[in-house]
């Protein structure tokens, strides 16, 4: 009888955990884990991440609300005459800088062809590796469903992709490039376009980016060098890079990210020229890849982030850059590894319930298990200037 008994309790602790495990499969699909997931990424970040620093091979540079305060009396309000970034430009390469990147773009013209201050950024340009930001939308067809033009030139593909986008990857049909003069003396160019996961937080940066069925990097990786990652099989290196079907990294973050003012850059540009100490020596920026961009509240450019619901989007940009250098990334399980843990744990929990709680114990400890087993997720455009 006991056996009897003792057969009854296990079968009955089977089925409600196979239910629980179905259930939580359904919800799973329904996507109602999706934001979960994200939340128990973000504390998992915070608690081991915090103290991870950026590798010193990467720097930023950010217009914060210092500098804007500092060039208003000098330049006027932003945007700053391009002029202006010709100097840091040229103050970053004079102290070895391995690599410009502006997470700013320069798509539209600062005055009439020819004017001075487009002149001098794109003669900036030319005196070393520097990336310029691009950006790649896909819009979609007129309302008769007029297919919509890809416009992509033979001479920006043979400069500036790596290579084509592998079968099946979403592309832009629509590209916004630096102005002609900047863009013709680009080392690269890197797209800027972001994307946030359904929660918006921003957890990924793409590896590339689709244009006319090519790929073009990302803003970080694009300061690597001409087809340093493969599309088809994406490793820098001997690392492999995980990415996911849309192209996209899961960045594994880093909670120190040194930065400096770009107002203590054009300080030292002024004091270059007035013989006075600087306050940034550019050997500060040796040998490193140096990222620009903005973390001032006014330009618009604060991303939430897990480790920040205000996180400058070039510090995503330079995280996906020092995981590459590093081969310090995160690898995200494959899609059908999430349902199978669903079941798997739900029985498994299940049966290991059964002989205290009995067959409602095993079925609610079959739900805490879907609940709980929640893995990582799949790790807005600069402003115009």
């Amino acid at each position: 009888m006991a056996g009897s008994t003792r057969k009854t309790v296990w079968r009955g602790g089977l089925l409600s955990g196979g239910v629980a495990g179905l259930l939580g499969l359904s919800l799973w699909a329904m996507g109602v884990f999706v934001r979960p997931e994200g939340w128990a990424f973000d504390a998992l970040a915070r608690w081991a991440r915090a103290g991870a620093r950026l590798p010193d091979g990467v720097a930023v540079v950010l217009v914060d609300d210092a500098s804007l305060e500092f060039m208003e009396t000098r330049v006027g309000r932003w945007p700053w005459p391009r002029r202006v970034w010709a100097d840091v430009t040229e103050f970053l390469l004079m102290g070895g800088a391995r690599c410009v990147v502006w997470d700013i773009l320069f798509t539209e013209p600062q005055g009439p062809p020819g004017n001075p201050d487009d002149q001098a950024l794109a003669e900036a340009t030319a005196s070393g590796p520097v990336v310029h930001a691009a950006q790649f939308v896909r819009d979609v067809p007129d309302e008769v469903g007029a297919a919509l033009p890809v416009d992509l030139p033979e001479s920006v593909r043979e400069r500036f992709a790596w290579g084509p986008a592998p079968e099946g990857a979403e592309t832009a049909n629509r590209a916004y490039l630096p102005i002609p003069p900047i863009l013709d003396a680009s080392w690269a160019i890197g797209a800027v376009d972001l994307q946030p996961d359904p929660d918006g937080v921003y957890r990924r940066v793409p590896l590339w980016r689709g244009w006319g069925g090519w790929a073009f990097p990302s803003l970080g990786p694009a300061a690597l060098g001409p087809s340093a990652i493969p599309p088809e099989r994406p490793a820098f290196g001997e690392t492999a890079v995980p990415v996911d079907g849309r192209g996209e990294v899961l960045l594994n973050p880093y909670g120190d990210i040194p930065a400096f003012s770009i107002s203590g850059i054009l300080a030292s540009v002024e004091a270059l020229g007035e013989g006075t100490p600087l306050l940034v020596d550019p050997s500060e920026f040796a040998g490193r890849i140096v990222l620009i961009g903005a973390s001032a509240a006014g330009l618009e450019d604060l991303k939430p982030a897990p480790l920040s619901p205000l996180t400058p989007g070039v510090f995503l940009h330079a995280t996906l850059l020092g995981n590459l250098l590093t081969g310090d990334h995160l690898r995200p399980w494959p899609p059908w590894a999430s349902p199978l843990v669903l079941v798997l744990g739900s029985l498994l929990v299940a049966a290991w319930t059964q002989t205290a709680r009995g067959p409602v114990g095993a079925g609610l400890g079959g739900a805490a298990a879907a609940l709980s087993l929640l893995r990582p997720v799949r790790a807005s455009p600069a402003r115009n200037c």
